[in-house]
């Protein structure tokens, strides 16, 4: 986990040195796409996810966007030689609400909802009578928060916290097509 973490903030370091050339007031019929590294949450782990997020409708000043988010973590335990495995798919729609901040035109501030399902498994070594060999999926909600901040005219640095079915804390890039 913490060589995933390096190479993250390495790729971060590199877009943080791009040209600021961006304007990050989200608007009706824009389209971002996210890619995250991700953990924290009701699932021990760590893991990655995607989002895809369109500009729907202008609320006064404000827009909501909706769109999709899929991920998968993952986490392995030992003890002694107990092996204890987990995994989590969780699959979401997601609606949030993008508030323009005027003096901060590159920064795209976020709330909103997910709900969806999450497909969970876990897995053992210890032998049947006391093994935790199972799977299930499981309706999920969750809440978040977040904020882009954009580098370049389609790329930017994207950080989310949530409560709920969703992984706590996300961290990743961020495209307009």
């Amino acid at each position: 986990m913490i060589a995933r973490f390096a190479r993250f903030a390495a790729a971060a370091a590199l877009v943080a040195a791009l040209p600021l050339t961006a304007s990050a007031q989200f608007a009706k019929g824009d389209r971002i796409a996210t890619v995250n590294f991700m953990t924290g949450g009701d699932y021990d782990g760590a893991g990655f996810g995607g989002q895809a997020e369109w500009g729907l409708l202008p609320i006064g000043k404000a827009t909501l966007g909706v769109g999709a988010f899929v991920g998968y973590v993952s986490d392995k335990q030992t003890f002694g030689s107990a092996e204890y495995k987990m995994s989590a798919i969780p699959v979401m729609a997601v609606g949030n609400i993008h508030f323009p901040i005027a003096s901060q035109p590159k920064l795209d501030v976020y709330a909103g909802a997910s709900v969806g399902f999450i497909r969970a498994s876990w897995d053992t070594n210890v032998p049947s009578s006391f093994g935790i060999d199972d799977s299930n999926t499981d309706s999920g909600f969750g809440i978040q928060g977040g904020a882009r901040y954009w580098v370049g005219s389609k790329l930017g640095i994207n950080g989310q916290i949530g409560f709920g079915d969703i992984p706590l804390i996300h961290a990743g890039l961020s495209f307009k097509f």
